[in-house]
């Protein structure tokens, strides 16, 4: 019964969103000219090929397809093989609306005085654009319909009528119509029925963006693009909304409002957190009236760490400089700067286990999900040419362990830097690698393991000579002060009530309880909660669709939701059924 009311109610709906929808004859809103030698007239002003004079009935002319007439007499139609040129293919005639609308109806007429030529109509095809050019001709036109072979045996039997059905043609508007020849076109008259974009977009969008995806990630600045579908009703915008949390907070980022026609959207914003997921959604509009939203999608934000000297430390151990040639120093390993070397992680025999990294800071422990190594070129004598065999081999440890932080444990695997051919110093370039876990360190550094004797072009020491590292990643510490959902939260019935539990997150003081009953509106169940569970009582379990949403929130009030969730599990009546037999 539900399934029925419900299904009824929407095919109501639908009866009177459609009865609602006016309907007018485009020509109405074309732009006209004052007729010749008659003040008080006007005439629509005609575009297209052929120069027939205004109000000449009798042309073989563009003019005659907009009159209003539908004339039979032999001349009295839109003949565009004669218009000048050698055949009537992509000759036109066309209108100028002085206010952009939708085109949901065609109705022509093509020649018919009996003749054989009404075949010069298969082909035409009926447009709509919003620009044209020096010449008139239209930039960019969308075809709306084409009249096919199939239509032969019907063209003399007078108006034909056409149906605009595509969604993404009913969601555009045109300030241009026109129809255009393919070989002849012969038309006595053409009308355009539709709906002016201002009135079709009045309402508020009833259908969510479909399809929003992530396209792209840029490897170098985390920038997210994001693309969807076009929209399959008329509206004016879509706004691009950004939040922390996957059922969306009341602190939600609109991050743009594009044309609905744009389809793509770049989030570069620089105040993005590292190490916070990101949730986009899109949601078309008309104005103020902000249609339904899509589903989400996530990324989590990774930058490059900045070495920062006031709060970070350069460390070394067992480092072995050249300190005539070279200049000393472990900090630069993150000084920009390529040309400066030997930065080096150096397990040569005379010096085992040299390391060289950053100390974070007290308190501070980062996520390095990737890094990037520029290689030290180095002569070996062996060769008698420069290789950078001494840059094999090296890898990425992390240790949180203050009294002994060269006791680590490796974040990524054995690295090999290894070119060939690198003769100078511009064939040099920065490999990039990921890490393998996703635990946070104080402690970050290069090392390079003992290993077999390297071949071929590499040296045989077991040098590591790298000019600069950059870490990506984030601070674990800057990412938990930002709001987020509750974690791993769950809903299940337990007779006739719900249990909801879920785990806590650092930046909220109090968690509240949502419930909405059969899509309606979400209704407070709890608020204020310091304990990560609450029990649900709803009023008839079995005779509704429940769903529960949970909420942190901050000591500012901030709320970030939960999805919605639907308690598994089957709900029980509340008290005593007693079955007489």
């Amino acid at each position: 019964m539900k399934q029925i009311l419900t299904a009824a109610i929407a095919s109501i709906a639908a009866l009177a969103a459609q009865a609602s929808t006016s309907t007018t004859d485009l020509k109405t809103l074309a732009e006209t000219v004052i007729v010749e030698g008659d003040s008080a007239g006007t005439y629509v002003n005609v575009l297209g090929t052929g120069d027939a004079k205004p109000g000449n009935q009798w042309a073989w002319s563009k003019d005659v397809v907009f009159d209003g007439y539908v004339h039979l007499t032999y001349n009295a139609w839109f003949e565009p093989t004669f218009n000048g040129a050698a055949s009537g293919e992509n000759a036109w005639a066309g209108i100028h609306l002085t206010t952009p609308a939708i085109v949901h109806t065609i109705r022509y007429y093509a020649r018919n005085d009996g003749s054989e030529y009404a075949d010069r109509a298969i082909g035409c095809r009926f447009q709509g654009a919003n620009a044209v050019d020096s010449n008139g001709e239209f930039q960019d036109p969308v075809t709306l319909y084409t009249i096919p072979v199939t239509d032969l045996d019907t063209l003399t039997n007078g108006w034909q009528e056409v149906t605009i059905s595509d969604p993404a043609l009913l969601a555009q508007a045109f300030t241009y119509l026109r129809v255009i020849g393919s070989y002849g076109g012969n038309f006595a008259e053409v009308e355009f029925y539709g709906q002016t974009w201002a009135e079709a977009t009045s309402g508020t969008p009833s259908a969510a963006p479909q399809n929003l995806t992530i396209s792209s990630v840029d490897a170098d600045t985390d920038a997210v693009t994001l693309t969807w579908d076009a929209p399959t009703e008329p509206c004016r915008s879509a706004k691009v909304i950004r939040s922390t949390a996957p059922g969306g907070s009341t602190f939600d980022v609109t991050l743009a409002t594009v044309s609905a026609t744009t389809l793509t959207y770049t989030d570069s914003d620089a105040a993005r957190i590292p190490g916070v997921t990101y949730y986009y959604r899109v949601a078309f509009a008309n104005e103020d009236n902000v249609g339904p939203v899509s589903e989400a999608v996530s990324h989590r934000h990774v930058a490059e760490i900045s070495f920062d000297s006031s709060t970070m430390t350069a460390v070394e151990y067992h480092h072995d400089y050249n300190t005539e040639s070279e200049t000393a120093g472990a900090a630069n390993l993150f000084d920009g700067d390529t040309a400066t070397k030997p930065d080096v992680v150096n397990a040569s025999a005379g010096n085992d286990g040299v390391k060289v990294g950053v100390d974070f800071g007290e308190g501070n422990e980062y996520v390095i999900t990737g890094f990037e190594v520029f290689p030290s070129r180095e002569w070996s004598g062996t060769l008698q040419q420069w290789v950078v065999g001494r840059s094999d081999g090296i890898q990425l440890v992390g240790s949180n362990d203050a009294s002994d932080w060269t006791n680590g444990a490796a974040i990524s695997d054995v690295c090999d830097l290894y070119k060939e051919n690198t003769w100078d110093d511009t064939q040099l370039s920065w490999s990039t690698f990921e890490t393998m876990v996703t635990n946070a360190y104080r402690y970050v550094y290069l090392t390079k393991p003992a290993r077999e004797n390297l071949t071929d072009q590499r040296t045989n020491d077991f040098f590591g000579n790298v000019r600069e590292l950059k870490l990506y990643g984030w601070n674990v510490a800057a990412a938990a002060a930002v709001l987020t959902e509750p974690k791993d939260a769950a809903a299940e019935w337990k007779g006739s009530y719900v249990d909801l539990t879920w785990t806590a997150v650092a930046a909220a003081s109090t968690y509240r309880v949502e419930r909405r009953t059969d899509d309606g509106a979400w209704e407070v169940v709890a608020t204020g909660l310091t304990a990560c569970a609450c029990r649900d009582n709803p009023a008839h379990p079995t005779q509704a669709t429940y769903a529960y949403r949970v909420g942190a929130v901050d000591n500012s009030g901030n709320i970030a939701y939960t999805i919605a969730l639907v308690p598994t599990g089957e709900p029980a009546p509340h008290g005593i059924v007693i079955i007489i037999r």
